[in-house]
């Protein structure tokens, strides 16, 4: 069965089994840095909300020897119990009463030049400052939808003031973490149950390199915007920094202590992306450089 006609079966096994209280479209969605995939939306007639579920890994999980009405009950007990890839919403409603979850990221500008066509956004060095609204408090807490344009049209406000809600709401609700790159890892091990330290732990002492992102360790690498953030770290670390922008959600700072040249860390940061992080997840392949004494961020091109 090819990708179409197993979409088709799946929307029409789904419609069959959930009955008519559901509306079920498929979905093309373009996600970050180009990437498209295929998904299905499923919502309740009285709802704007639509959960949509990318079918991809279903698909190979099908191709792979799972029974196709396996897959169907997956993806309707997924639909059940909140766990959605995305949401698509047609409209917010009031802006006065969503203002207070409104967000910003970082995304590739070369990347997203299409995309960006559509959506309110600020360049930032070979980046884009993009906006989002997060949902609070639901059964679908956490959960994301990318700001368009046609949504500031629907609410009547600027770009401006977008960003004024956003950069109100990211820094306060989202606040940054900054630790070394060992009691980060030291850190995530523990949160690992059958983890047990290990006698000796001087591999997790730090090596010159720290974590920067936010609490929820999602779109973190959107702290680089955080008001005098960087000049707070630059006193803190007592020199200036290397950024490498290790993805969407984080990034690693280096002093200069004159270890690295900017060539050998560009060439990690190329050598990490093509290797070890998703394409939706990439944020660039270039680093970045914060001078202490300057206060300023430039990328090293």
């Amino acid at each position: 069965m090819d990708y179409k006609t197993f979409r088709l079966r799946l929307r029409d096994a789904l419609c069959q089994e959930m009955g008519e209280e559901v509306s079920i479209t498929l979905q093309q969605v373009q996600k970050n840095n180009g990437v498209c995939c295929q998904g299905i939306s499923i919502r309740k007639k009285e709802e704007r909300i639509a959960p949509v579920i990318y079918l991809d890994p279903y698909y190979e999980a099908f191709e792979g020897g799972l029974e196709f009405y396996k897959v169907v009950r997956e993806i309707r007990r997924q639909y059940l119990l909140g766990n959605v890839s995305d949401i698509s919403m047609e409209a917010f409603g009031d802006y006065q009463k969503v203002k207070d979850q409104i967000y910003y990221k970082l995304i590739n500008y070369e990347k997203n030049k299409e995309l960006l066509e559509r959506i309110p956004h600020y360049p930032y060095m070979d980046l884009a400052v993009a906006f989002y609204y997060r949902l609070e408090e639901t059964s679908l807490s956490g959960a994301t939808v990318l700001i368009h344009n046609n949504n500031l049209e629907h609410w009547k406000i600027t770009k401006e003031e977008l960003f004024q809600s956003a950069n109100r709401n990211t820094p306060e609700k989202l606040p940054y973490t900054f630790r070394g790159m060992g009691e980060m890892i030291q850190a995530l091990l523990e949160e690992d149950s059958d983890w047990e330290a290990p006698a000796d732990d001087s591999d997790m002492a730090d090596d010159g390199m720290f974590i920067l992102t936010n609490e929820d360790k999602y779109y973190g690498a959107s702290c680089l915007l955080y008001p005098e953030l960087l000049n707070h770290i630059g006193r803190i670390l007592k020199a200036s920094f290397y950024i490498l922008p290790s993805s969407i959600h984080e990034c690693i700072l280096i002093p200069d202590s004159g270890e690295y040249s900017p060539s050998e860390l560009s060439a990690m940061v190329r050598e990490v992306n093509a290797s070890h992080v998703e394409p939706t997840e990439i944020l660039s392949d270039h680093v970045y450089y914060f001078d202490r004494r300057e206060r300023k961020i430039a990328a090293l091109i």
